[in-house]
């Protein structure tokens, strides 16, 4: 085997290994208690076709105002406990995780040297492995790499692509309160865009880019 097909076998192993990785933390049992009380909110939203105004379980502020904003990922916890108990919770975990980590790949990836893409994603994964579990954590995640990813896109090819940042926050404003991350991130971007002129000597604000980032603000 010449250098070039060894070198490729290389790569492709590491990306195997860091993928087994990735499965093998997702595939962890499930060990938060958060986890029973957002399967039983999904529970009482399918039952009643509302999201909860009030406290329906606390004893000493049972009544009180409750702004449930994790209502979509706790729907989403009960349809699959419904649909195959808490194996179907912890396959779709797999699926989240791989898809994160899928996601951060095409940001990270760097073709002269691969490696250190690999080895920086499974020390991410090993971070946050406590973190994997079927809470609202693990969308936000999710979401928060596919705005960087969407964005990343942006810079490269300066397309409709951004749009979908919008898609994205739709959907995990009714997920978990870390929503602000995305709407921060894209003002940093923004600015960063406007101030361009100053970082780059000779340089000129780039109008149709500002007017897509804006409108997808907006």
């Amino acid at each position: 085997m010449d250098d070039g097909r060894l070198r490729r076998a290389l790569i492709a192993a590491a990306w195997l290994a860091l993928f087994a990785l990735a499965a093998a933390l997702a595939l962890q049992s499930i060990r938060t208690f958060d986890y029973w009380w957002h399967l039983r909110s999904g529970q009482l939203i399918a039952e009643t076709g509302s999201v909860p105004k009030v406290d329906p379980y606390s004893f000493t502020a049972a009544g009180n105002r409750w702004i449930d904003i994790h209502w979509l990922h706790q729907l989403a916890l009960h349809g699959l406990h419904r649909l195959g108990g808490h194996d179907a919770v912890v396959l779709a975990k797999l699926a989240m995780v791989l898809l994160l980590t899928g996601i951060l790949a095409t940001i990270g990836r760097c073709r002269e040297r691969p490696l250190v893409g690999i080895v920086g994603l499974a020390m991410m994964l090993l971070v946050v492995s406590d973190r994997i579990m079927p809470r609202p954590e693990l969308p936000t995640f999710v979401c928060l790499a596919a705005v960087f990813a969407l964005l990343e896109r942006f810079t490269r090819k300066n397309d409709a692509w951004v749009y979908a940042i919008v898609g994205v926050q739709l959907v995990w404003v009714n997920v978990h309160g870390l929503f602000a991350l995305g709407i921060t991130v894209c003002g940093v971007y923004l600015a960063a865009e406007m101030l361009r002129p100053l970082t780059l000597p000779g340089s000129r604000l780039r109008i149709a880019r500002l007017r897509r980032l804006i409108d997808e603000r907006a």
